[in-house]
């Protein structure tokens, strides 16, 4: 299948600007560009159309409704509780991050959650990972308060945001102003309320942190940019920094209390 999406146009439609572009920065370059969402973080033969369609029909179509949903004024945040749509944006979640070696993910069989297994598998895949979820990681849906600054994409489709006491919570954005996650139980709410009361932490921490790769630039900050684009960058590389650091932060902070706890 040509442009085969390693993330999918569906997860960042909410990131468009007219007509159906996205604007993003390459941190390995240094460089804005626009690109379609037909095109931007695809490749030729990933996938088959029969995995595309499996995709589509049991994560994305489901997963769509909550984004409906969530997007209504005055709502806030929460699913509406169906288990198809539970299932969804829990198996969305886990796609991008059970790679990721910070991850806490406990699949409920000795092979791993692919594209491919889920094809084979289908609607007993995903009710074993929704049940996986419920007893330990269940779903959080994470609205950003007015005052916070939004979110951006990157290439990996997730970011994380890290916890004294708990492990970081791997969250995918769903909107510039809402994310998911599939936290373990107990994990410190404490901490996650802190970062959602600061202004700029969760944007900072939407960049990602380790090897460059692009970022979408949320719609609400395009203009900032066009204003003035070397001031831009220099916040981006700043906020990036920022978050870096944090991490190391709260790293260190999370070794004291787990050393004076012995």
């Amino acid at each position: 299948m040509p442009n085969d999406h390693y993330t999918s146009r569906f997860l960042i439609a909410p990131w468009q600007i007219e007509p159906r572009r996205l604007h993003h920065y390459d941190f390995s370059t240094g460089t804005f560009d626009d690109g379609s969402p037909e095109s931007l973080f695809a490749d030729e033969g990933l996938h088959s159309d029969e995995v595309g369609n499996v995709v589509s029909a049991l994560i994305e179509s489901p997963a769509a409704s909550y984004r409906a949903e969530i997007l209504q004024p005055g709502v806030s945040g929460n699913s509406s509780g169906e288990w198809k749509v539970y299932r969804a944006l829990v198996a969305m979640v886990w796609l991008k991050v059970a790679g990721d070696g910070r991850s806490r993910i406990d699949l409920p069989s000795d092979e791993p959650f692919t594209l491919e297994g889920l094809c084979a598998q289908r609607e007993k895949l995903l009710d074993l990972i929704g049940k996986a979820s419920v007893e330990a990681c269940p779903l959080i849906g994470v609205p950003l308060p007015p005052s916070a600054a939004p979110l951006y994409f990157t290439e990996a489709g997730y970011f994380a945001i890290p916890l004294v006491g708990s492990p970081p919570i791997l969250a995918v954005p769903l909107t510039p102003r809402h994310f998911i996650a599939t936290p373990e139980k107990g994990f410190s709410a404490d901490g996650l309320t802190q970062w959602l009361s600061h202004p700029i932490a969760l944007s900072a921490f939407s960049l990602g942190i380790g090897p460059a790769g692009r970022a979408v630039i949320p719609p609400e900050l395009v203009e900032t940019k066009k204003a003035n684009p070397l001031g831009f960058q220099r916040t981006l590389h700043e906020q990036r920094k920022n978050a870096e650091d944090l991490f190391e932060v709260v790293r260190e902070s999370d070794r004291l209390v787990t050393s004076t706890s012995r």
